[in-house]
């Protein structure tokens, strides 16, 4: 046929009359075939002269192909595969060298040529082939990372049956390539969430492009595995499915580590909340002492706004005797022990009054190195506290003046009482009734609602043991 001796084919069948095909020109279906080639492919003469190459090759090159007719072949190659090339096109029968060329910029273009001998109307020639080795190289490489990557990567036939299974597949699961292979997809899904993977596939189908769920895989140990599962449908040529891919993410952690950030959000929020809403003064510095927050009930007890608080430094939160001691004794023993309270007194930014307090100061550590990053105070005002103290103490002297003005009266009358008795029986009776007029007085005084007692009721209680007992007569006027 390359000789133009066959122009036309009969094809005969057991079933059907014979049928001809014309090749109007027996060259002609080569050429096409040739010019179609993904490859490159050329014929060279025996000195190595370019008689014939088709797009492909001038593509590899980057040169236009009109100029390569009639060049030397040797011309785009690299100075050291020169000896190589010339071993191609000597050879009979050459299987193929790995040969560096180079494209217009000057750039090597890494290539595998195979040359064949062609003989022409008695003309040796040579018949080269050159594939793109930098492609070979992505298609390897791309195998490669498919196969290294920790994502799920392999292939479905149209019936979901495992055609293909990489590695990160095989560490997911349990399931080695050959256990996976073969197996249909359906199987390694939890039987409560098949439905999810019919949806998907359905979807895929109809919309002909990928698409994507959260997914649930059962792995072989019986945990449960997160997944972002894609789904990307494979088509022929002629547009029909041949199959599936799948690409799954495995974000397991990423869950968990979403439901932690959750719960700690909760947690902060409401933690700002107390903070917000807290009476006490709370408050975060730098390790310089410089106030990076402080909270509202903070402003209100040390009369200050928020860039005031800001601008002053926490030492001078404090009445100026104190101060010394804050930087000798109390940062010391924060930076030492990590915490220190005890009473002080802060200072009243306005007034200058000064403010007592239960100061509770802590150190916040970097959790890397560990090292003190800022420092921490939930402080107490104690103005109230101290104001109910004293009231007790007055309350207690108070107490106490008039549980001796009481003795000293019930001595006096027992004295006088023992004194104008006859006996102990009158004593007895005479001190168990004036004993008794005292606790009604007390009585009288202490348990009115209006803070009024009548005068009158009160002097007929305290008088009426005195003339029932000693038979006095009185009248109250």
């Amino acid at each position: 046929m390359r000789a133009g001796e066959v122009d036309a084919l009969v094809v005969d069948g057991p079933e059907s009359e014979p049928r001809v095909y014309t090749l109007k020109s027996a060259v002609e279906p080569y050429r096409l075939l040739i010019e179609q080639m993904a490859q490159g492919a050329l014929t060279v003469s025996r000195d190595g002269y370019i008689l014939f190459c088709n797009a492909s090759f001038a593509r590899l090159l980057g040169r236009p192909r009109e100029r390569l007719l009639g060049a030397r072949l040797s011309d785009y190659v690299a100075p050291r595969a020169t000896a190589t090339l010339d071993e191609l096109l000597a050879s009979r029968h050459e299987p193929g060298r790995e040969i560096e060329m180079l494209d217009l910029d000057g750039n090597i273009v890494e290539a595998y040529v195979t040359s064949a001998p062609l003989v022409i109307e008695g003309d040796e020639m040579r018949c080269l082939v050159v594939t793109d080795l930098s492609q070979q190289e992505l298609r390897l490489r791309h195998a490669a990372t498919v196969e290294a990557s920790k994502d799920l990567i392999y292939a479905l036939d149209r019936h979901l049956n495992i055609q293909s299974w990489n590695r990160g597949a095989a560490e997911l699961t349990g399931l080695s390539a050959a256990e996976a292979i073969g197996r249909n997809e359906r199987d390694l899904w939890p039987q409560d969430h098949r439905e999810d993977l019919e949806q998907l596939t359905l979807r895929v189908q109809k919309e002909g492009t990928a698409a994507s769920i959260d997914a649930t895989r059962r792995c072989r140990d019986g945990s449960l595995a997160e997944l972002i599962y894609t789904l990307t449908p494979l088509k022929a040529r002629d547009g029909q499915l041949t199959g599936y891919s799948v690409v799954a993410h495995d974000i397991t952690e990423r869950k968990k580590a979403e439901v932690a950030l959750r719960e700690r959000d909760v947690r902060v929020r409401l933690l700002a909340q107390v903070v917000d809403n807290s009476p006490d003064f709370i408050g975060i510095s730098d390790t310089s002492g410089m106030p990076v927050y402080v909270n509202e009930a903070g402003l209100h007890l040390v009369g200050a706004d928020i860039e005031q608080a800001r601008r002053t430094l926490v030492s001078n939160y404090f009445i100026p005797e104190e101060q010394p001691f804050i930087r000798d004794v109390v940062l010391p023993s924060v930076l030492r022990e990590g915490q220190w309270s005890g009473p002080l007194h802060f200072c009243h930014m306005q007034t200058g009054a000064a403010i007592p307090v239960l100061y509770n100061v802590f150190r916040i550590d970097d959790p890397e190195t560990g090292e003190p990053t800022q420092f921490a105070t939930v402080t107490r005002d104690l103005t109230k506290q101290r104001e109910v103290e004293a009231h007790r103490e007055l309350l207690l002297a108070e107490l106490n003046h008039r549980v001796k003005n009481t003795l000293a009266t019930i001595q006096a009358l027992v004295s006088h009482t023992l004194r104008h008795s006859a006996d102990m029986e009158s004593f007895r009776e005479a001190i168990v009734g004036r004993l008794f007029a005292i606790a009604s007085a007390h009585d009288i005084l202490s348990k009115n609602d209006d803070d009024r007692a009548s005068l009158k009721r009160l002097v007929a209680k305290q008088v009426g043991p005195y003339a029932k007992i000693d038979g006095i007569r009185l009248r109250l006027d």
